[in-house]
């Protein structure tokens, strides 16, 4: 066994990877705590408040981070 280190996105994607949620539903998910303003979608150095905008990013950002915890051996099924 190995320990892995969460980047700050991954700590806050981790809780909703219970197998409940597909790739959509997290990208939803997040961006529900985007609009409350508990999650900060950044680019570069830019906060990026409009929700659209973020969403995108989040796509990306969900699919970078599933991709790293599939080969951490994080994920299961």
């Amino acid at each position: 066994h190995e320990r892995v280190s969460l980047n700050p996105f991954e700590q806050r994607l981790l809780p909703y990877l219970d197998g409940s949620r597909d790739r959509t539903a997290l990208v939803e998910a997040l961006s529900g705590l985007v609009a409350e303003g508990s999650l900060i979608v950044r680019e570069g150095d830019r906060r990026i408040t409009d929700l659209r905008e973020a969403k995108s990013i989040l796509i990306e950002q969900v699919d970078r981070a599933l991709r790293w915890l599939a080969r951490a051996a994080l994920l299961v099924g």
